[in-house]
């Protein structure tokens, strides 16, 4: 994985039920999620996927 999510300056951890107004949810680190991203923005101007 490339990309990483911050909050506070600090790395995300994971999203919980115990503390949910932070973190990271896990659809959010998805491949499968931002490959589906990729097809539909591709898509959606035009360009092959």
């Amino acid at each position: 994985m490339g990309a990483r999510y911050f909050e506070e300056c600090q790395e995300a951890a994971p999203w919980t039920e115990e503390n949910p107004g932070v973190g990271v949810k896990r659809y959010a680190v998805d491949p499968e999620n931002a490959a589906r991203l990729w097809r539909v923005s591709a898509d959606m101007v035009g360009l092959p996927a």
